[in-house]
């Protein structure tokens, strides 16, 4: 069941739930039988009309369902008492330069890929990103991980996202695209590296569906989570939903993979993603320490060129969840800005 722009503004909770049921099995690109379509979850009580949708970033103002950049994230302010002057490039606080792209290849409606200039390693490997949701290039620059990144964007909420890359084949599906025009460009010899997955806001619903997946998650080395997972009510996360994210972390905790989650404080009527930070934490046996001196590499500055660091953070193996304090729609919004910050201080240390 799939709703319109106008119906997710109606109902706010379509922001963060799964009405979208995944299609029926197929065959795996990449060699393993995929998982049968989960149940679907139940919808959430309807809450009171909000405005501060488009401000939290989680709406597009576009219909065409294209891929963009998101300026929407950027002139949302104009919406807010929020300073509206144009937003300043992040400079990471990481060790890792900046990485340029190639022009941008679109793969499909919605799907764009960057391809850094010369993104074949000394092993003849490609390593490869795949960001649901957060189509700002710049971002992938200041990250310094020299990786094709391939973005997955279209206007909506989380439905629409759930609609247009929700289903368990999209990315198997992607890899083979990506390697099909790699080895077009750079010869047959060329093969896939590590591959790394994140979300911003609505992305985290196809997220889930990826992780959901055995051969993807097992083939997946990192995952990056900006300010989502929304399943269950108020202070009360859906363990069903949570599982492939809980058990990616429980292997980030060991060492075996690596996962970052940022998150927020903002409190809607469902579960938060403090909540899901919080259970995620509990379940892979890791807690939460005051940060209030936080060092540079632990801040970022966002759009307004301020400093921001978080206010909390937890530390284990290689899992990692850094907590703001923020609680209004910028707060959200401006998470997208540390995305560079976060790749350089954690993926592309890991990676080099």
């Amino acid at each position: 069941m799939t709703h319109q722009l106008g119906d997710s503004l109606k109902n706010p909770q379509l922001l963060f739930s799964r009405f979208v049921k995944s299609p029926a099995p197929t065959a795996s690109p990449l060699g393993m039988p995929l998982p049968p379509a989960a149940p679907q979850l139940q919808s959430m009580p309807t809450a009171a009309p909000r405005t501060d949708l488009i401000q939290m970033g989680a709406v597009s103002q576009s219909t065409t369902g294209k891929a963009k950049s998101l300026p929407f994230l950027e002139q949302a302010q104009t919406q807010t008492k929020i300073p509206t002057q144009a937003p300043k490039q992040v400079s990471s606080s990481g060790p890792f330069p900046k990485i340029s792209f190639q022009k941008p290849v679109q793969l499909r409606e919605g799907v764009q890929m960057y391809m850094p200039q010369n993104p074949v390693k000394a092993d003849g490997s490609v390593d490869l990103i795949i960001q649901f949701r957060g189509d700002v290039p710049q971002r992938y620059g200041e990250g310094g991980v020299n990786a094709v990144v391939v973005s997955a964007e279209t206007a909506g909420l989380s439905a629409a996202m759930m609609e247009k890359f929700g289903q368990s084949s999209f990315v198997p599906q992607i890899m083979e695209t990506v390697l099909a025009k790699l080895r077009k460009q750079y010869g047959p010899e060329v093969q896939l590296g590590r591959l790394a997955m994140g979300s911003f806001s609505a992305g985290y619903a196809p997220l889930q569906v990826a992780l959901s997946n055995p051969a993807v998650a097992a083939r997946t080395d990192a995952v990056v989570v900006l300010d989502g997972i929304h399943y269950g009510g108020a202070g009360k996360p859906n363990p069903t939903a949570h599982a492939p994210f809980v058990d990616f972390a429980k292997a980030a905790s060991q060492g075996q993979k690596l996962m970052v989650i940022s998150h927020s404080a903002i409190k809607p009527t469902y579960s938060s993603s403090t909540d899901a930070a919080d259970y995620i934490l509990k379940q892979a046996g890791a807690t939460r320490q005051s940060s209030t001196a936080a060092p540079a590499a632990w801040q970022y500055t966002n759009r307004y060129g301020e400093k921001i660091a978080p206010s909390t953070r937890a530390d284990r193996g290689d899992l990692h969840v850094e907590g703001y304090a923020g609680n209004v729609a910028r707060s959200h919004v401006e998470q997208i800005d540390q995305l560079g910050n976060l790749w350089n201080q954690y993926l592309a240390p890991r990676w080099q």
